[in-house]
């Protein structure tokens, strides 16, 4: 719309968002690995299963990286620096571009992502602007030809938004099932993570319409140090779409590095 009374200059941000490629129609969600704190076992069985369904896309969902130094919480002095954390969330990159050649994918940040933009402002504002200082600068996304998604904006696979979760406040809606909680806040059908609870809930609308929400469990160790006792559970899911936008799910649990 043109200034047609030459208001000032807006710094308004324009939230736009990331919409999956139609031909990218077979996707892999793949959350909450927190490396290095990964679970071996169960990231291993959801790299098999993608590779049994031929997926084109990998979808990260945001905490793949646990930037654990950089959290504001109390810190073990035990734990692996930055720079550990860094190699090895490199090599897991480097294990995608091998099993997953031709697959395109997409890296979300999560709230753990955000925890690296949040120090750089706290500790080093001057230089929170260079390029050289910024997350995806050192895991080389750009070389490695990896769309990134920051700002918490939305992703969507066909007619399907997917968020990280932390974006509706309270662990998407505590541990009895988030994806209830997703559902009511986002008022039709989504997909979030960040519980580490693999759950689904569905409505109908007054037209009769299935709104169906999930929520995918998580990848890393469940019994961390600060929040030893706990409902999640391990998993992941697998998203096809077609030509009209049209979303089929399939929401994965993994016990013991099994399929249920």
């Amino acid at each position: 719309m043109d200034n047609v009374f030459n208001l000032p200059a807006s710094d308004e941000f324009e939230y736009l968002s990331y919409k999956i490629p139609k031909v990218n129609n077979n996707i892999l969600v793949l959350s909450d690995i927190h490396i290095p704190y990964h679970n071996i076992p169960a990231l291993t069985c959801a790299i098999k299963y993608g590779k049994e369904h031929d997926v084109n896309t990998i979808l990260l969902n945001g905490d793949i990286i646990d930037c654990y130094m950089l959290s504001k919480f109390q810190k073990d002095p035990r734990k692996r620096s930055i720079k550990s954390e860094l190699d090895y969330t490199r090599e897991f990159l480097d294990i995608l571009d091998k099993e997953f050649s031709n697959a395109k994918k997409i890296y979300r940040y999560g709230n753990h992502e955000k925890r690296w933009e949040s120090f750089m402002k706290n500790k080093a504002p001057e230089f929170f602007d260079c390029e050289e200082f910024t997350l995806e600068f050192h895991l080389k996304l750009d070389e490695r030809k990896i769309d990134y998604v920051k700002d918490e904006r939305i992703v969507y696979a066909g007619k399907l938004p997917i968020l990280h979760g932390h974006e509706f406040g309270n662990r998407s809606g505590g541990t009895v099932n988030p994806a209830r909680t997703a559902l009511l806040k986002a008022k039709k059908c989504v997909m979030v993570s960040h519980s580490h609870i693999t759950s689904e809930d569905c409505k109908n609308s007054i037209d009769g319409d299935m709104i169906t929400a999930w929520s995918t469990g998580a990848l890393c160790e469940l019994h961390p140090e600060y929040s030893r006792i706990n409902d999640w559970n391990h998993g992941f899911a697998h998203i096809i779409t077609d030509k009209s936008g049209n979303f089929y799910v399939t929401n994965k649990r993994i016990i013991d590095g099994k399929l249920m």
